[in-house]
């Protein structure tokens, strides 16, 4: 005969397994929780799966009064928002044990770590989650719709109250650089030179504000160890470095020092195709469509191979098109020279050149004027942007970052919260 008994026990043991493996993809490692069923539900227009679960152990000592002198007193039902396996929404329905203490007559429930803390309706691994989402370039609102959380609940997960964490040390080697924070405001990023991990973010670019951090979090003495700090052309930089760092060496970034010189000879270039009275003609072509070829090195051109070039509608040599271009054009001719010299002496480190090139430099009444006076008062920065190999690209890189983050989240009203997503997304 058929025992009903035998088929019970194989069910519970099958039950068991199926539970097990639940918690396990739910990352719930609590053994007094157990599931009892699980099914979907229509909530508010949206599929849910339901997980209806127990939470009971037997009871300790009392947390208020310390006595051990407690016994189950009922259940009572909460909702946890856990962490979706699918594309549906997931929610867990929990009877959480009541106990009633005989000695101070109150009553209490029963705790699992896995729950992120006293009347939370949110699960520690989703919460977890959310968090994890906010080191990436993702708004609020694509977090939630991620989760299955709500907005306003995911900013204060995601934004707790910011702790104030330990000042880092001090790297001999500092970089410099400033981007947009709101409002046309500009903020303040140091970072390592050498490890390129961020050293301190500062709501302002401001001499008081970048100052006094300094000043306030850093000793004499560990201010004095700081061996080279590298920034752009910010003259503002250059001026109190020295009275932060006393024995630090300035160095101009070398790609901004290019970027002076570019912009320089591209303003004379643009000048010169103003003045040119026909705007057909072979010179006005060569210097209007194949303008990139001036920006090259002279070793750079090649003056062998002949190609078809669209603009001159001729073959030629890039050479030619260069010589085409500065006939009969002393003025861009003298700027393109110093340009040439000033760039090649960079590429090949030789200060020398590059400081007699700037002494001896005529004037040429263009903005070329400008730039070598403003390379005349870096002089000392940029021959240590020589003797060493640090640069701002890293710190560029980094600010490239937190531009795109700025813009996929359609910027940040509280500061607090735009500086939150930048340490997590250069953590």
């Amino acid at each position: 005969m058929y025992d009903l008994s035998d088929e019970t026990q194989s069910k519970e043991a099958v039950k068991m397994p199926i539970t097990d493996s639940i918690l396990n993809l739910l990352d719930i490692k609590d053994p007094n929780l157990t599931i009892t069923d699980v099914f979907e539900k229509i909530i508010r227009n949206t599929r849910t799966k339901i997980i209806q679960a127990k939470l009971s152990y037997q009871p300790g000592r009392c947390p208020n009064c310390g006595f051990s002198d407690s016994i189950k007193y009922g259940f009572k039902q909460v909702s946890v928002k856990l962490v979706s396996l699918t594309a549906l929404a997931c929610l867990m329905h929990l009877k959480k044990q009541r106990f009633l203490c005989h000695q101070c007559e109150t009553t209490y429930f029963a705790q699992s770590p896995f729950l992120l803390c006293f009347n939370s309706s949110f699960s520690k691994p989703l919460c977890e989650r959310i968090i994890e989402l906010s080191f990436d370039s993702l708004t609020l609102k694509e977090i939630s719709k991620l989760t299955g959380v709500s907005t306003s609940a995911t900013n204060r997960i995601a934004y707790p109250a910011r702790v104030i964490q330990k000042t880092p040390e001090l790297p001999e080697n500092l970089s410099f650089d400033e981007f947009s924070s709101r409002h046309n405001q500009y903020a303040f990023m140091a970072i390592n030179a050498v490890t390129h991990k961020l050293v301190t973010l500062l709501p302002a670019r401001t001499k008081m504000t970048i100052t006094n951090y300094f000043w306030n979090h850093y000793s004499l003495e560990q201010r004095q160890a700081v061996k080279t700090v590298t920034v752009d052309m910010n003259a503002a930089y250059a001026s109190f470095i020295y009275q932060i760092f006393p024995n630090a060496l300035v160095i101009i970034d070398r790609f901004h020092i290019v970027q002076l010189l570019q912009t320089a000879f591209k303003d004379t270039r643009v000048a010169t195709l103003k003045r040119l009275p026909n705007h057909h003609s072979r010179q006005y072509k060569s210097l209007k469509t194949h303008w990139r070829l001036f920006n090259k090195t002279e070793n750079q051109l090649d003056a062998q191979h002949i190609k078809y070039y669209r603009g001159l509608n001729e073959f030629t040599t890039q050479q030619n098109i260069v010589s085409l271009g500065l006939e009969d054009q002393p003025t861009l001719t003298a700027v393109y020279m110093v340009y040439q010299t000033l760039l090649e002496a960079l590429q090949n480190r030789d200060f020398k050149t590059f400081e007699t090139t700037v002494h001896q430099y005529q004037r040429t009444n263009t903005t070329m004027d400008t730039a070598i006076r403003t390379l005349k008062k870096n002089l000392n920065g940029i021959q240590n942007a020589m003797l060493y190999p640090y640069s701002n690209g890293p710190i560029e890189g980094l600010n490239r970052k937190i531009k795109t983050l700025k813009r996929i989240c359609y910027g940040f009203r509280n500061i607090d919260h735009f500086f939150t997503r930048i340490e997590r997304l250069l953590a």
